[in-house]
């Protein structure tokens, strides 16, 4: 557990909790510049019990949750520490509820408390310890934000309209996108509900996740644990990994890729891709509605790549050289000139 030193109000020294080495660093990063500016009197420090007291018009304020409730920033908060402890003695600011002042490159240090921070205008970056946050960016906020959270079960609605990168900790999280651009890396056991939004979801190391399409383009590279992605209405672009992989096209356009794991495909209605890329292939691909008007997609591979086919239990087995096994569930009316593409 690495602990984040931040200077609060009247000099007091607050201390913060992480869990994750990625969290704590831009927590400390943060916590450097807020110290700076509280002791060179270019931010004004202000601490709990209690509640915030307005700023001066123009001024730059830090305010330090130390105890449960409800907080609602007045203009000028766009420095916000939930402390863990003051001068050494434990505080619990659990359960606190903070509405952002709707600045913009706010800072929030959210320590190891659970706490609810919700922003409905404004932009900057949270950081959360290993409680279970939850982290509310509205449909209504058009800036950019950066989450990254620690190994506590969190929520994220990363519902604005602005850019918005969410690195998810290593707990069991859930995550709601909206209409804006996002960029998500998940690390645990994770739920995702993509938006109309554009969306890279990368699942890094053992992260198990699921995700569900909506109407926005989504781009979901898979890790090395179990995944199942469910396509919406819009295009899914869908790369497996070297876990086991279920992924099921919607009505969109969507693109598979294969990876070194196993995966099981399911075409969407709309025009599908089956991409095999050499020296990311090397596993083993079901595809369970292949038909006679789609292709299978060769990249990288040379000509005569394909080292076997064989009609399996009804099935169309097809053993390319580098090992990649693909099987065409219940279809045998494969023709290599057209069915087969090397590109």
């Amino acid at each position: 557990m690495a602990i984040v030193t931040v200077t609060g109000a009247h000099n007091s020294t607050v201390q913060l909790s992480y869990d994750t080495t990625t969290a704590s660093s831009l927590a400390a990063q943060l916590a450097y510049a807020i110290s700076q500016g509280v002791q060179s009197g270019a931010i004004e420090a202000a601490q709990g019990p209690g509640l915030p007291p307005h700023l001066p018009a123009n001024a730059i304020g830090q305010w330090v949750q130390t105890t449960p409730g409800v907080t609602v920033l007045p203009t000028g908060y766009t420095n916000v520490t939930v402390a863990d402890s003051i001068n050494g003695a434990a505080v619990n600011p659990s359960h606190s509820i903070i509405l952002g002042s709707g600045g913009t490159n706010e800072a929030v240090l959210l320590g190891n408390a659970s706490v609810t921070f919700q922003a409905s205008a404004g932009s900057g970056t949270v950081v959360g310890g290993g409680g279970n946050d939850l982290v509310v960016l509205t449909a209504s906020n058009p800036g950019q934000w950066d989450v990254t959270l620690g190994g506590g079960d969190d929520t994220v609605y990363a519902t604005g309209s602005g850019l918005q990168l969410v690195n998810a900790g290593p707990g069991h999280n859930q995550i709601v996108l909206g209409a804006g651009s996002v960029q998500l890396q998940l690390n645990g056991d994770d739920t995702v509900f993509a938006g109309s939004g554009s969306s890279t979801i990368t699942a890094a190391g053992d992260t198990r996740a699921l995700v569900h399409g909506a109407s926005g383009d989504l781009v979901y590279i898979g890790g090395s644990e179990a995944a199942t992605v469910l396509g919406g209405s819009g295009s899914e672009t869908l790369f497996g990994g070297s876990g086991t992989d279920v992924f099921q096209g919607g009505s969109g356009n969507d693109a598979f890729f294969a990876g070194t794991g196993s995966e099981t495909v399911t075409g969407g209605s709309g025009a599908n891709v089956f991409d095999f890329v050499k020296g990311r292939a090397g596993g083993h691909e079901l595809i369970t509605n292949f038909n006679s008007a789609e292709q299978l997609t060769l990249t990288g591979y040379a000509s005569g790549s394909v080292a076997s086919v064989a009609v399996v239990s009804g099935s169309t087995v097809i053993t390319l050289s580098d090992s990649t096994q693909i099987t065409l569930q219940n279809f045998t009316g494969l023709k290599p000139g057209s069915n087969i593409n090397y590109n």
